[in-house]
């Protein structure tokens, strides 16, 4: 009975040990699974791995995250954002910034009022001043969403107000947040709380804006959702759409971009998304790890032939490839990643290069490789020529040095060859003397013996 309670007690010190010692969040990890949204997708900005996602190439309605294209076209077509725009004949569907015709307003006070509060008349305006029309700012959204790899993508208008043939992915729209954050201007408006516009020609008070990301901001008697690492992005919904969301989060250097769409608006709270999002972030953060592909000793080095090659090359036209894999690494879940960790020589490279032919210059580019495991693409990298390699009819000049890289350790067949045969030729000359010598040694010994015997019989 005493063994028992000494047991029993002894458990329970280590139990609380282990309590005191391992964060609650990891006794009770969140499971993104539990996130009902329809479409959704969580990205690291820097590499793009994708993290987690729900059925993220789906087609889905944007609704007014659309306004993320909107704004960074805007960003990079108009030269002076201090400039003043007049506005035209504007939408007053849904939410407005309060634009009227004929305003003279700032491009850049516009674009705060295009995106913290989703200003579908702010989205008219600058559409109609950039292009001439909403149709032609159109093909230059879907003109830019195939430049960055959207392939599923397809614009008809400006501000996201819902159209049939006005569709996304929440992958696509995660490349779009990941290329819009990069650019400062886009940074700025996006993470400010609150903007306040000088008064216009058609507005003596000027304009208030408050942003409508509840990440970033609580307005007074509403749920506190607010996030302490976001940085933005954008809100949308319309009925067909129903709630949407990307938003962006940064933590020690690291941040994430998570695209959320489609939640039902009978069926769904509105603050449903940024509770969403703030958990991803946080499971995310407490698990996502990077590794530096330079530490898994994976296929660097690649042999190639190259074409049109000179007769005088000293490796008779062959080169090896050199993967640049230094500034590449793995980020995902600690968990499977370690997996790929422990198995790294499982990881298979494949190469991907055009035929080579002769002028090559030492750092050339001259294709990719793609890391896998588990049929899963890793990361690719970009390979480069190790040494110089000259054409038919090139002069090879002796004077320079030759650098091959790690070729320098391995000389040519040709060479290897001139080194034994000059060995073997040195070798049997020794031998032919050694031959000799001995022959003669033999000659006057017999002679010698010889005149001994017939001295001795006379």
């Amino acid at each position: 009975m005493k063994r028992r309670i000494v047991c029993f007690c002894a458990a329970l010190i280590c139990a609380l040990m282990i309590a005191a010692v391992v964060p609650v969040g990891t006794l009770a990890e969140f499971d993104p699974n539990e996130i009902t949204t329809p479409y959704v997708v969580l990205v690291d900005a820097e590499t793009g791995t994708v993290l987690w996602e729900r059925a993220s190439h789906d087609r889905a309605f944007p609704a007014s995250t659309t306004k993320v294209m909107t704004c960074i076209l805007a960003i990079e077509k108009c030269e002076d954002l201090e400039a003043e725009m007049t506005v035209g004949n504007v939408t007053n569907r849904g939410s407005v910034m309060g634009l009227s015709e004929g305003e003279r307003i700032k491009i850049i006070d516009v674009l705060y009022g295009l995106m913290m509060v989703s200003g579908n008349d702010a989205a008219e305006a600058l559409a109609k001043h950039i292009a001439g029309s909403k149709g032609a700012f159109a093909e230059m959204m879907n003109q830019k969403a195939a430049e960055l790899g959207m392939t599923a993508t397809h614009f008809v208008n400006a501000n996201g107000l819902h159209n049939e043939e006005h569709y996304s992915t929440a992958y696509d729209m995660a490349l779009l947040a990941r290329y819009a954050m990069k650019n400062e201007t886009f940074r700025r408006i996006v993470s400010s709380k609150e903007h306040t516009v000088a008064p216009t020609n058609r507005n003596k008070s000027g304009y208030e804006l408050v942003n409508s990301n509840r990440l970033l901001v609580t307005p007074k008697n509403d749920e506190d959702c607010e996030y302490e690492y976001a940085t933005g992005i954008k809100t949308g919904n319309t009925r067909e759409a129903g709630y949407c969301l990307i938003a962006s989060a940064e933590k020690d250097g690291r941040e994430l971009i998570a695209v959320l769409l489609g939640d039902n608006e009978d069926r769904t709270e509105t603050y449903y998304r940024f509770r969403s999002a703030k958990s991803l972030f946080e499971w995310a953060f407490e698990n996502i790890i990077t590794v530096n592909a330079a530490s898994l000793n994976l296929q660097t080095t690649f042999e190639t032939s190259v074409n049109n090659a000179s007769f005088e090359d000293p490796y008779s036209g062959k080169l090896t490839l050199n993967a640049s894999v230094d500034g590449c690494s793995l980020t995902g879940v600690r968990q499977e990643l370690s997996s790929i960790i422990e198995n790294a020589s499982l990881i298979t490279a494949t190469p991907n290069y055009a035929a080579i032919t002769a002028p090559i210059k030492k750092g050339d580019v001259l294709g990719t490789v793609t890391y896998e495991y588990d049929g899963k693409t890793l990361f690719s990298a970009e390979l480069v020529a190790s040494r110089d390699v000259a054409a038919m009819g090139e002069v090879v000049s002796s004077a320079d040095p030759i650098t091959i890289g790690e070729e320098d350790e391995h000389p040519s067949v040709g060479s290897y060859l001139l080194v034994w045969i000059l060995v073997a030729v040195l070798i049997i000359i020794i031998i032919i003397v050694i031959k000799l010598l001995m022959s003669r040694g033999r000659y006057r010994r017999r002679g010698k013996k010889r005149g001994y015997y017939v001295y001795r019989k006379r």
